[in-house]
């Protein structure tokens, strides 16, 4: 009844279905072992009917609950929920934020927490200008590690409850100009780093997500002309929901030839990636904010001077990567700048106005 594994760290996993909910532990051998046999006798006592009583443990803190907590994240998903399966990008969302927890929570103990703590928790997340989402993720992991607190039967209850800010619409957001985006390459450039450029120009006049341009090789890129393009960018075939968020597969035309000159640099052959030295999207996004930048808000520009061209939506729904047109549609911010119907995507993306051109980057 129940197994127990070792696991190439070192660890061993315990295991042991209980009314078709599968439950487990990693931790060293002998815990491991002890956690099983108690999980044993809950079984029979459920099975029979007989309440187990709660063992209580009012010294237990944030910090011991992350390892057991991550672990049913990535079997189960979110508490309460069926077993389902979970992208990479999904997990390591969920690790990040309880790390963030617990750099306030980590050695507190859980018995203990009270509403004001909460709040004080909160009124700290605000002060860093965090948006309402990640305040709302955050807090959602708090209240989480608190249920799985209760869940391994540390806790008789949840010792207070965690009220999330409501969402609140978010004005329009802000177009970069060509004039910015300048600016930006300027000062990308000038920082010395080679890997700032290919990442700023992949966000910007192709509209790759972090991850895809994380994962982006040598192999996925073509810089043979034609189809009216400099190339194409490969980002995924289908299923290959590790490289893309959507798990469709899709090619991106490359349109400047400054975003060309970029990936002629940066590129090689085989199945190394194109930015080299980043091993996760964070890294890809810490990268960007050294110089002032949301790689997001430089995905918003691409669709939105592809949109000012007059370039079919659904081409540009395909070129982004989403599921639903509507998403794309709110990308394509047309009311700050000026339609110009008679730019290609290509003209468009390379800053030319109606008067005249701008260089172009080497």
């Amino acid at each position: 009844m129940g197994t127990l594994r070792k696991l190439p760290s070192g660890q061993w996993r315990a295991r042991i279905r209980i009314h078709r909910r599968i439950r487990s532990k990693t931790a060293e051998k002998p815990l491991a072992e002890e956690w099983l046999r108690a999980q044993r006798r809950a079984k029979v006592l459920e099975e029979a009917g007989i309440d187990r009583p709660v063992e209580s443990r009012v010294d237990v803190t944030f910090a011991e609950l992350q390892a057991g907590y991550l672990d049913h994240i990535a079997q189960v998903g979110s508490l309460g929920r069926r077993k389902r399966r979970h992208t990479p990008g999904t997990i390591e969302n969920y690790k990040h934020d309880v790390r963030q927890v617990l750099e306030h929570w980590g050695s507190r103990i859980v018995r203990a927490t009270t509403t004001a703590d909460v709040e004080d928790f909160e009124l700290r997340l605000r002060a860093r200008k965090l948006s309402t989402s990640t305040i709302r993720h955050r807090l959602d992991r708090l209240a989480q590690l608190m249920q799985f607190a209760v869940r391994r039967g540390y806790l008789s209850r949840v010792p207070c409850p965690v009220e999330r800010p409501a969402m609140i619409l978010a004005s329009r957001p802000h177009a970069t100009s060509e004039a910015e985006l300048e600016q930006l390459l300027d000062r990308v450039t000038a920082s010395g780093d080679p890997r700032g450029l290919p990442i700023v120009l992949l966000a910007s006049d192709a509209g790759l997500r972090r991850e895809e341009i994380l994962r982006l090789r040598g192999v996925d890129v073509d810089l043979e002309a034609r189809e009216g393009c400099l190339g194409w960018i490969h980002v995924a075939v289908d299923g290959e929901d590790f490289r893309t968020k959507s798990g469709h597969g899709r090619n991106v035309p490359i349109f400047t030839q400054r975003l060309r000159a970029a990936l002629d640099v940066a590129r090689f052959a085989g199945e190394g990636r194109v930015v080299r030295g980043l091993e996760t999207k964070w890294g890809v996004s810490q990268l960007a904010q050294r110089h002032g930048v949301r790689l997001h808000d430089l995905r918003r520009r691409f669709a939105t001077r592809l949109g000012s061209t007059g370039s079919p939506a659904p081409k540009i729904q395909r070129w982004m990567g989403h599921a639903d047109l509507a998403t794309t549609q709110k990308y394509m911010i047309v009311d700050d700048l000026p339609i110009a119907a008679v730019l290609s995507p290509r003209e468009a993306l390379e800053g030319a106005t109606a008067t005249g051109a701008k260089g172009q980057r080497a």
